[in-house]
């Protein structure tokens, strides 16, 4: 019979390899985005970096850039994701560091409600270009470019020490071909 497969997600602010609430528990791999100048302490396969990029509406003005700084933004209105413990996501934050405070005009708690409300034109938000796949044709990314920005590295590691089964340890060894790379 072909191997039982199961696939969880989650934002970056809660990973969902270790959701209390997760049905299932014995998932045998986490992917997971780190800060790129985080080290993890455990085998992993490195599977690439992404970052920052604004996103807007295609009827904003600024959906023709091609790259932007973050200061370019500073009198926007912003929708930013909160995370379970109500915080916004990690670009409010940017903007600070950009030196100005974000006029937020919505705080959500899902990626679709943002998207929505961006590509209504109601506000600019934020994305990681890992993450451009899940943008509707409403919605245009422009890559930021900003000294102080940090890269997430996305890896893929296993959550316990050994492959439970001969099918985790088929895939492992066919990323480690994919990605031409030994664990790190």
């Amino acid at each position: 019979p072909p191997p039982k497969k199961k696939l969880h997600s989650s934002d970056i602010s809660y990973p969902a390899a270790y959701h209390p609430q997760l049905p299932d528990k014995n998932s045998d791999f986490v992917v997971e985005s780190l800060p790129d100048q985080k080290t993890l302490e455990k085998p992993h396969i490195f599977l690439g970096t992404s970052n920052l990029c604004a996103v807007v509406s295609r009827m904003h003005r600024l959906a023709s850039a091609n790259i932007l700084q973050l200061s370019q933004l500073q009198n926007e209105l912003f929708c930013f994701l909160l995370n379970k413990d109500g915080q916004p996501e990690r670009a409010y934050y940017n903007c600070l560091k950009a030196g100005f405070v974000p006029n937020v005009r919505f705080l959500v708690d899902q990626h679709a409600a943002k998207h929505f409300v961006i590509a209504r034109g109601n506000a600019v938000g934020f994305v990681y270009s890992s993450d451009l796949h899940f943008l509707n044709s409403d919605l245009v990314a422009i890559p930021l470019q900003d000294d102080f920005l940090q890269n997430l590295d996305q890896v893929i590691y296993w959550k316990k020490q050994d492959p439970n089964s001969p099918a985790a340890s088929d895939f492992w060894n066919y990323l480690l071909d994919l990605y031409k790379q030994k664990p790190s």
